[in-house]
């Protein structure tokens, strides 16, 4: 996973609970709070990593929606 860092998190009571309350139900897939979080990080990051568009597809989307007649 490469280097750590250590840091306190301040986040609201219940949707702590409710996190517990989540891996308490899915015990084989999350083992710790920690996971938990790491992974919920890696996907949010990943999915907004993936919506950004290249100066190219940025490009193509521009001529097809003026091909449409939209721009």
């Amino acid at each position: 996973m490469g280097e750590t860092v250590t840091l306190t998190l301040k986040i609201p009571k219940d949707l702590y609970e409710r996190a517990l309350k989540f891996l308490e139900e899915n015990k084989s897939a999350f083992s710790t709070l920690e996971d938990l979080i790491i992974f919920l990080l890696k996907e949010t990051v990943s999915e907004r990593e993936s919506e950004e568009l290249t100066p190219e597809e940025e490009k193509e989307l521009e001529e097809r929606l003026r091909d449409l007649g939209y721009i």
